[in-house]
């Protein structure tokens, strides 16, 4: 990973996404309550957050009957 923590870099990605103040950005807050998303910048958060972090969902292994 690079220079920036992965806190900063979540952090950033919130205050660009959101439009919030860094200051509302904190380990206390709650996402939906704290810094209220609408559904929309709800989903491109979380596909920026994914894809900068490069985060790895397991997929679901399908079995043979």
């Amino acid at each position: 990973m690079s220079e920036k923590s992965i806190d900063q870099k979540v952090k950033d990605i919130i205050v660009e996404q959101l439009s919030v103040n860094a200051e509302q950005v904190t380990p206390e807050a709650k996402f939906i309550e704290d810094l209220g998303p609408t559904p929309s910048t709800s989903s491109s958060s979380s596909w920026l957050l994914r894809r900068s972090l490069a985060w790895k969902y397991p997929t679901a292994t399908r079995k043979n009957s």
